[in-house]
């Protein structure tokens, strides 16, 4: 299959004068820690919003760092700027006032209320840049966004303070993401997953298994209907590419999330995936999004959420074998978007 580079999928989507427009690029990183009031992952954003021309809220740029960690407050900060603040450099970085990414590192400095946030990171990019939405999901509007993972599986090296705590990170897992839409669905949950403990079909342990996974799944208004959640997925199992983001597949897969929960079971012609991942509402930061209209959206956090996936392949007609169980505890990233607050998390951004 033939496959945009790094730098495309990564490149700037808006071309000026275009109206309403939404465009982000994220991390997630996770750093594992021992000490359970130390942080252990982190959320990097970086975001671009352009309005509806009748919305009285001026064009702007923002910049996010979130921090993690399995017991004591987490550390959210953002720093909103005018959309002029938002350049590219000739050698292809994108920048937000001083902060920027790349194709191989990213930078940021954020400082709010007596908090401060900074970063300076860098990573050989990911050789297979994914496209989770296929493009006829966008040709016949079932889909709100277009979302590709750049970096789907990475390596980060570098630092990163929080408040004066210095994090040095050495070859750490980590993802970095690309979106853009002209609104945002009505709801969706989005999960990732590259620090897994692993159980084979024997039932012994392997450290010799390597699995990547992202999932999006969520719903949009079709006219006045509104759809049942569309799922799309990718796993990478020891540098296969299985896909669940097929007509088929789409048909075929059972969504069910709410806050702290996300439950699915996909197949394809050749594979199961089934899933479970759930993340402690302690662990959970609520930030708020503007919309292009306006209008608040909701998302619900975590970069340290548990959970197991199942994976199976076809031997013969109707009869599957498990080749892999995947258990990450506190080391994947999940998240719940929704139009409606809830009262159970506070939106600390």
């Amino acid at each position: 299959m033939e496959r945009s580079g790094v730098k495309d999928l990564n490149a700037l989507q808006w071309k000026r004068g275009i109206s309403p427009w939404r465009e982000v690029w994220f991390y997630k990183i996770n750093q594992p820690q021992t000490d359970p009031t130390r942080f252990s992952a982190f959320w990097l954003r970086y975001e671009i919003l352009i309005p509806k021309p009748e919305v009285k809220i001026d064009p702007f740029c923002e910049v996010w760092g979130i921090a993690f960690r399995k017991e004591g407050i987490p550390v959210a900060l953002k720093q909103r700027m005018p959309l002029e603040q938002h350049t590219l450099s000739s050698d292809g970085r994108i920048f937000f006032g001083s902060s920027f990414l790349s194709s191989n590192s990213c930078e940021g400095s954020l400082s709010v209320g007596g908090q401060s946030f900074t970063w300076k990171l860098s990573y050989p990019p990911f050789p297979h840049p994914i496209v989770l939405i296929p493009e006829w999901m966008n040709r016949y509007w079932l889909a709100k966004m277009r979302l590709c993972t750049p970096q789907f599986d990475i390596a980060v090296s570098g630092e990163i303070i929080v408040n004066g705590e210095s994090y040095r990170l050495t070859h750490a897992p980590a993802m970095q993401g690309h979106y853009w839409a002209r609104q945002i669905s009505r709801e969706w949950a989005w999960a990732h997953g590259s620090l897994w403990s692993y159980t084979t079909q024997e039932g012994r342990s392997s450290s010799a298994q390597k699995l990547v996974w992202e999932g999006l799944s969520g719903r949009i208004n079709l006219g006045p209907i509104m759809l049942p959640p569309l799922t799309a997925m990718i796993a990478l199992w020891n540098g296969r590419e299985i896909p669940f983001n097929d007509f088929s597949s789409l048909l075929r897969t059972k969504s069910r999330y709410r806050l702290g929960l996300w439950e699915f079971a996909s197949q394809s012609f050749e594979w199961q995936l089934e899933g479970k991942l759930t993340a402690e509402k302690e662990q959970i930061v609520g930030v708020q999004y503007t919309d292009t209209d306006g209008s608040p959206v909701y998302c619900y956090n975590s970069m340290i959420a548990s959970g197991e996936l199942i994976l199976r392949q076809k031997r013969r007609p109707g009869h599957w074998m498990e080749v892999l169980t995947a258990s990450a505890e506190h080391s994947a990233g999940m998240e719940w978007g929704t139009r409606e607050k809830v009262g159970e998390v506070s939106v600390i951004l």
